[in-house]
C-alpha cells in the first residue's frame, strides 16, 4: 500500500530559511508532508502544547543545525532542543542534519552571545551522540543528504503513515473480517476434534512425486540363498501409491501386504530367465509411504492384540497393527471405482 509521512522539521528560522525551503520542497517532492515552523503563527509557551501534538502526529523528525542556538523557553533551553528532547523522549526517529563547519559562517548567521555559544555546543554535543548524523556546509547539499536518509529510515524503522481514504477498508468492514476469521478457526478446531483429523501444514499434495528403490533379489535355485542382484529407483505420485495399496487396504492390511502390493505393481524387466527373483521395497521408503498417507488423512491405523492361538481383541502376547482405508480414503477410493454419468 502507498503510504505517505508526515515529517515534523526542526531549526532555528531567520538563519536557515534557505536550508529548511529546501528540505521542504524535497520532502513534497518525494511524496511526503513537511511540518513545521512554517505553520506556527508564533513560537511560544502557548503554542508549546500544539508543538507537541505536532511531533506527536508526526513521524519522523529532521532537525537541521547551524551556527544559532535560537530563543529561549522557560526551561532556558531553545524551541529547537525543546523539540528535539520531545521528539527523543516519544521515539521519534531522528535525522540530524548538522552543519559541519560553523565557525566559517557568518556573524550574521551565528550567535553574538557567549552563553548561547555555549549551549549551542553542548547541544550539538547531544545531537551527535548515540545517532548517524549527516553533515552539510552547503545549503545545496541537504536535499541529497534527506534524499539518500529518509527511505532508509523508512526502511529501518517503519512508521504508521497516511494512506487515501478509499484505499483502506472501513473499520466496520475490518471488524467483520477479523470476526468471521476467528469463527471460521473455532469451527476448524470443532470438526478436526470431531473427526479425529490433524490437517498438517505445508504437507505435499497427491500429485507430488515421491522417489523409492525397489531391490531386486535373485538366486540360481531352491538351496541357494537370495541375494541383491540390482537396485531400480521407482517414482510414483502419492494417488498413484494410493491406489496401488487401496485394494489391500479394504478389509486391513499389514506393512507385509501392504509391501507386496508395491513391489507387485511395479514388474522389473527380466535380465537372466535361468534366476529365481523376487523384488522387496526398503523399509524406510514403506514407512515414508504410510506416514504420507496418514498425513493426508487417506488411510488410518488399529494396533490389535493376538494370542499364540492368533485370535484378536483378546488380551494376549502380541500386538499387530492393520491400515485400513480412512472415511477420507474410501470416498476417493470409490470415486475412482463408480460408473458415472455422461453430461451431455
Amino acid at each position: 500500500m502507498d503510504k505517505r509521512y508526515q515529517i515534523f522539521v526542526s531549526s532555528t528560522f531567520a538563519d536557515l530559511k534557505e536550508e529548511r525551503q529546501i528540505i521542504m520542497r524535497t520532502l513534497m517532492e518525494m511524496g511526503h508532508f513537511p511540518s513545521g515552523m512554517e505553520f506556527f503563527s508564533a513560537i511560544d509557551e502557548e503554542q508549546w502544547p500544539f508543538i507537541e501534538k505536532i511531533i506527536d502526529d508526526s513521524d519522523y523528525y529532521v532537525l537541521i543545525l547551524g551556527g544559532r542556538y535560537g530563543s529561549l523557553a522557560d526551561e532556558q533551553i531553545s524551541y529547537t532542543e525543546k523539540e528535539f528532547d520531545y521528539a527523543r523522549d516519544n521515539n521519534k526517529k531522528i535525522i540530524a542534519l548538522v552543519h559541519g563547519s560553523p565557525d566559517s559562517l557568518p556573524v550574521s548567521k551565528t550567535d553574538g552571545d557567549n552563553a548561547l555559544a555555549d549551549k549551542l555546543k553542548n547541544f550539538r554535543r547531544k545531537v551527535c551522540t548515540g545517532r548517524m548524523i549527516k553533515f552539510w556546509t552547503k545549503p545545496e547539499e541537504l536535499a541529497g543528504h534527506v534524499a539518500l536518509a529518509l527511505p532508509k529510515t523508512i526502511q529501518l524503522f517503519p512508521a504508521i503513515g497516511w494512506v487515501r481514504a478509499d484505499k483502506v477498508a472501513s473499520q466496520e468492514i475490518l471488524e467483520q473480517i477479523n470476526s468471521l476469521r476467528t469463527r471460521n478457526e473455532v469451527l476448524e478446531r470443532e470438526q478436526s476434534r470431531k473427526s479425529g483429523i490433524f490437517n498438517f501444514d505445508n504437507i505435499s499434495d497427491l500429485d507430488s512425486k515421491y522417489q523409492f528403490v525397489i531391490r531386486e533379489m535373485a538366486r540360481k535355485d531352491a538351496r541357494s540363498s537370495y541375494e541383491v542382484s540390482r537396485e531400480v529407483e521407482i517414482t510414483k505420485s502419492w494417488k498413484e501409491l494410493f491406489f496401488i495399496i487401496a485394494d489391500t487396504l479394504e478389509s486391513g492390511a499389514s506393512l507385509g501386504s501392504i509391501s507386496v502390493a508395491v513391489v507387485s505393481a511395479h514388474k522389473i524387466p527380466k535380465y537372466d530367465d535361468s534366476l529365481q527373483r523376487k523384488g522387496s521395497i526398503e523399509g524406510k521408503y514403506l514407512k515414508q509411504i504410510i506416514y504420507q498417507l496418514e498425513g493426508l488423512n487417506l488411510i488410518r491405523n488399529e494396533q490389535y492384540t493376538r494370542d499364540s492361538t492368533g485370535a484378536t481383541f483378546r488380551s494376549g502376547l502380541t500386538t499387530v497393527s492393520r491400515y485400513f482405508l480412512s472415511d477420507i480414503g474410501k470416498r476417493v477410493f470409490l470415486d475412482s471405482k463408480i460408473i458415472k454419468s455422461k453430461s451431455f
